[in-house]
């Protein structure tokens, strides 16, 4: 998955997040040929259904208020902090890294890839009503339909390596891609 507007996440020139390293690997992928066999192909950004599956409505509209005015962010969401600056337009580009991952998870689902990665998902661990770490709304955190981690007692637990194409890994060790 691949869209230049995910460049867009922008914690400003300070931050060691800087969106140029989305475009450099995009590039290093160009230079080395690793997607003449591939289709490279961009998704939707993550609507506002999609993101409550993950993210508490007022969580969701604190980001938005982030990204229509970055002075006033709401730091009690941990935005406009130090850690995780808010930027215009973070919303925006939030959804649509969300939507990629979410578009490459469905694509290996449907059997239209077999593989898919989003360079800019797997970023980060969000919660309902929190930030965590550097990025806002950007990989989805909920079980997708097959993609079970299983626990050591065989307990099954959600994971996300399905969303960058990875697969799960089954209590015989087997990976099932997802």
């Amino acid at each position: 998955m691949w869209d230049e507007a995910v460049t867009g996440y922008d914690f400003g020139r300070d931050h060691p997040m800087d969106p140029v390293r989305l475009a450099l690997t995009r590039r290093l992928v160009d230079a080395f040929g690793l997607d003449k066999d591939l289709d490279v192909v961009s998704a939707q950004p993550a609507g506002e259904s999609t993101l409550r599956l993950v993210h508490r409505q007022d969580y969701i509209e604190a980001v938005k208020a982030a990204s229509a005015n970055p002075a006033a962010a709401d730091q009690s969401y941990g935005l406009g902090t130090m850690d995780d600056p808010a930027f215009a337009g973070m919303h925006e580009v939030s959804a649509l890294i969300a939507g990629q991952s979410v578009g490459a998870a469905e694509a290996v689902w449907r059997g239209e890839a077999m593989h898919a990665v989003n360079f800019a998902g797997g970023l980060h661990h969000a919660m309902p009503g929190v930030r965590r770490d550097s990025v806002s709304t950007t990989t989805p955190r909920w079980p997708l339909p097959g993609c079970w981690n299983w626990g050591p007692s065989g307990s099954r637990t959600s994971t996300s390596t399905c969303i960058t194409g990875m697969g799960c890994r089954r209590p015989s060790g087997k990976i099932r891609g997802c």
